[in-house]
Parts: structure tokens; C-alpha cells; sequence
């Protein structure tokens, strides 16, 4: 039987980093590290959380992100806060 796809929509850097396995099961957070980072600096990157805002800051300040897309990284960033944020849906108020 297919699985049903469900949760949250994946947001636009998800193609700029690659998801870390869970190192162990009490963790809520995913671990993910910055492809820029890891092709450069293997296995020494520096694993950051899973969120939209933390990898932002992260490529903000990321000279191998930078290096390797140049002008377009600003436009990649960019583009991250002309997203629109979709609200839960226990936070989304019917009057009526």
C-alpha cells in the first residue's frame, strides 16, 4: 500500500543542504548539513538543525554557499522570504 505523503510542505533550501540520519530516537529535531560545506570541508562540516530559519542564517554567513553560487546565492535567499508561510491548521479561525 502507498504511504500517503502528509506534514509540512518542504521548504525552498531543502535542495542546498542533505538530511543527516538521527543519531538518536529521543531527538525532536533532523540534522542536516550544507552541501557547499560538506564538498568543501567533508567530513569536518558542521551539522545545523532542520528549520527553515536556522539554515537561512546559516548560508547567510556561508563562505563555500557563497563561492559556489555567487550572485545567484542572493537571489536563493532572497526568494526564502518571498515564500508564503501556510499556517497550521489548529491555528487557522472559522468565525461564523
Amino acid at each position: 500500500m502507498p504511504r500517503k505523503s502528509g506534514g509540512r510542505p518542504r521548504h525552498n533550501l531543502t535542495s542546498y543542504i542533505k538530511l543527516l540520519k538521527k543519531d538518536d530516537a529521543g531527538g525532536k529535531d533532523r540534522q542536516c548539513v550544507c552541501i557547499a560545506c560538506a564538498e568543501v570541508l567533508k567530513d569536518s562540516a558542521i551539522s545545523i538543525i532542520n528549520k527553515k530559519s536556522r539554515i537561512k542564517k546559516h548560508l547567510e554567513n556561508c563562505e563555500h554557499f557563497w563561492k559556489k553560487y555567487g550572485q545567484e546565492a542572493a537571489e536563493i535567499l532572497q526568494d526564502c522570504d518571498e515564500e508564503e508561510e501556510i499556517p497550521p491548521a489548529k491555528r487557522v479561525h472559522i468565525d461564523g
